[in-house]
């Protein structure tokens, strides 16, 4: 085997960095993600729809109201630990955020760890920078939601995951099965990490098996242990996860991985068909068929612009960290690791995208987050032939190669930033305003929060001080019941229902909305349910109903 001259000997090395030095670098890596995170925090007017939806899970659990907080189908670990965290530093919506950006941030360590051991320090430093200004990965890390703790475990399983097949220590392998298992809890994409990273285990494990007992070769690890460690894995991820499984059990009345998506539907590619998405006659015919497979694929080429940061200088540092290798030896079974869980999630992702009709860049942030490992070997492949060009340059003998990287990053940070840190919802900046002047005129019960029906005005809940409550199941009876049935309904409703009612007519209502308004025009006067306040909101009318539960509000404070 030729040898490697001694400066590129260095970067086939674990860490060619002292460990304090090392330990400055992470820290330094994890700062800048928070800043970055916290500057979009503060340029963000409006939170997004799911946003509610763990906030109010967490409320749920705050209140004791366990019937609602499983009534969703979400995976539930997140709002668990969301509501843990509220309890120690808060209530209050910046308190989340706080939550949220300490665990985008931390989630920096284990991506530089498993960059570190396959590519090198230098491409893990570079990759790390370009994790702490992706577009997706920060703004959903900036976002209370499940993404932030979805990357942390994910990443986390990877590099212990690899760590564990390098070593075959038994314990690496429970402690990557309990990380699967919290990676699963926390979102349905989890499910693959256990198939492509338990795949590689048992392969490499038989393979090794199969050596020893044809070649009579010895291996380290054997691959007995191996396979010891996979079994041990499997069994701790299962062990891990019962709660969830049992979660479904009991409320879906079927042992199934996830209450939110059938997988036999996904495997088996058939369409599940929605009035509100798609016609079946969409994909009745073979022709049709070849017109939604191209449908598909170009919107995955859509959200793959963002993703995948395809507008900046990263495209070019994917084709170069793949195809420059002999300037940078890398650990060839941690890259092909990698490259399949690259590969494997796009492909899965689409055939997502064919049975459930919807696709969005946060789908493919799994595949991206390791792509980027391959951007941050390119950077430093850039950098290097760059600097060799300006040597042979008399001039520019002497110029510094740090010069060079330096130039070459803040080019590459600079234009991730420009979508990065752009405003966040600005065209949406009325809904706090509005949701403080409802919250001012309906003031919420001293002993819990307020809990509001709506179809399509979860935002404006939250900033109305309340809890949105899926309507379908207060408002069906109001609408499709006999009389006896909506009087039984409003009887009920001060025991466990909402206090108000959010109607939106206008541009693009929700039709349930327009349903449910002509109900109540049908039935005239309602002591039970009058209208309270009406407001412009958009392009439209916002029209509140008030259950008699609540005290009326001052007389100046009705409108209409």
């Amino acid at each position: 085997m030729t040898e490697l001259p001694p400066e590129q000997a260095a970067d086939s090395q674990p860490r060619e960095i002292g460990l304090g030095k090392e330990v400055l670098l992470v820290v330094f890596l994890v700062l800048v993600a928070a800043a970055v995170r916290a500057y979009i925090v503060s340029v963000t007017y409006c939170i997004s729809n799911d946003t509610v939806g763990y906030l109010t899970l967490a409320q749920y659990l705050r209140e004791g109201d366990f019937r609602w907080f499983f009534a969703n189908v979400q995976h539930h670990l997140y709002p668990v630990l969301l509501f843990g965290a509220q309890e120690v530093i808060g209530t209050s919506l910046l308190a989340a955020d706080a939550f949220d950006i300490a665990l985008g941030s931390l989630a920096v360590v284990p991506f530089y760890l498993l960059a570190r051991d396959v590519f090198g320090v230098k491409a893990a430093a570079a990759a790390s920078l370009f994790f702490a200004f992706h577009v997706v990965i920060a703004r959903t890390s900036a976002t209370v939601g499940t993404e932030p703790l979805y990357l942390l475990t994910f990443l986390f399983a990877l590099y212990v995951g690899k760590c564990a097949i390098d070593t075959g220590r038994p314990f690496l392998f429970a402690i990557t099965g309990f990380l699967l298992g919290l990676t699963f809890m926390t979102r349905p994409e989890g499910l693959g990490l256990w198939v492509l990273l338990g795949g590689w285990v048992a392969l490499i494990g038989f393979l090794k098996m199969m050596g020893h007992l044809i070649l009579r070769r010895e291996y380290d690890p054997p691959g007995g242990r191996l396979l010891t460690g996979f079994v041990l894995m499997v069994a701790v991820a299962c062990i891990t996860t019962f709660p969830h499984f049992l979660e479904a059990r009991l409320l879906g009345g079927k042992w199934c991985l996830t209450r939110k998506h059938s997988v036999g539907e996904i495997m088996k590619g058939e369409p599940v068909y929605s009035p509100s998405r798609k016609a079946p006659s969409e994909t009745a015919t073979p022709q049709g068929r070849v017109q939604y497979a191209l449908k598909c694929l170009n919107e995955l080429a859509d959200e793959s612009l963002w993703a995948y940061h395809l507008l900046s200088t990263l495209p070019l540092f994917y084709l170069l960290g793949v195809v420059c290798r002999r300037s940078q030896p890398r650990d060839t079974l941690g890259e092909l690791i990698l490259a399949s869980v690259a590969i494997a999630y796009p492909v899965a992702v689409l055939q997502f995208r064919w049975v459930h009709h919807y696709l969005t860049e946060r789908h493919l942030i799994s595949s991206a987050v390791v792509a980027l490992m391959w951007a941050g070997a390119g950077f430093w492949a850039t950098s290097q032939l760059i600097a060799r060009l300006l040597a042979r340059c008399d001039k520019l003998e002497r110029a510094p190669a740090r010069i060079t990287v330096a130039l070459l990053m803040l080019l590459t940070l600079g234009t991730m930033s420009l979508k990065t840190l752009q405003q966040m919802r600005p065209e949406r900046a009325n809904i706090p305003n509005l949701g403080a002047e409802i919250r001012a005129q309906f003031p919420p019960p001293e002993d819990r929060a307020m809990r509001i029906a709506s179809f399509g005005l979860p935002r404006l809940a939250f900033y109305a001080g309340g809890l949105q409550l899926r309507a379908d199941r207060y408002i069906h009876r109001l609408i499709h019941g006999s009389e006896n049935a909506y009087e039984s309904f409003m009887r009920r409703a001060p025991a466990d229902g909402p206090d108000l009612l959010l109607l939106y007519l206008g541009d693009k209502p929700n039709p349930r909305d327009i349903e449910i308004h002509e109900a109540l025009e049908r039935r005239k006067v309602k002591p039970d349910l009058e209208l309270e306040y009406e407001s412009e909101y958009g392009k439209g009318q916002l029209l509140i109903y008030r259950f008699d539960k609540l005290p009326l509000p001052d007389a100046k404070a009705k409108e209409g």
